[in-house]
């Protein structure tokens, strides 16, 4: 809990809280993108990226797991409705997830992302990143 006369720790709060949204926003410009690269460095170095029966942990092995299963234009996630609680260096977020387009074809998918976040060399990245499906699970996953 954050005394509310501690303007630095309040600036604070709020430029993790700013920093962590664009995080998730970057995350969806990413896949939509299809910028393998960019997405991965998105996680710590041992991040865990999980959705139905896909689990890849290790930021080089996710780059090489978002190169084979992303195409530019093909999957367009939006995201909102977050949820965050930021403690010191680690912030747990949850946020909802659409797409209307998946692998180039009308109908989509929906879940829930649950992610943990981690403050590596002075940037948020995440170190896990859970996606649960609640409608359309494509069959890769």
């Amino acid at each position: 809990m954050i005394d509310d006369s501690d303007v630095a720790a309040r600036l604070e709060y709020l430029e993790d809280r700013a920093a962590i949204t664009d995080l998730v926003g970057a995350y969806a410009l990413h896949v939509a993108a299809a910028d393998y690269s960019r997405l991965a460095d998105l996680f710590t170095i041992d991040g865990i990226f999980r959705a139905g029966t896909n689990v890849v942990a290790g930021r080089e092995v996710l780059r090489d797991f978002f190169s084979r299963s992303l195409v530019p234009g093909k999957t367009v996630p939006i995201t909102g409705n977050l949820s965050l609680a930021i403690d010191n260096d680690e912030a747990r977020c949850a946020c909802l997830m659409a797409t209307t387009y998946h692998s180039g074809k009308a109908g989509g998918f929906c879940g829930r992302y649950d992610d943990v976040i981690r403050r590596e060399d002075g940037a948020w990245k995440f170190f896990s990143r859970h996606f649960t499906f609640y409608h359309g699970k494509p069959q890769e996953a």
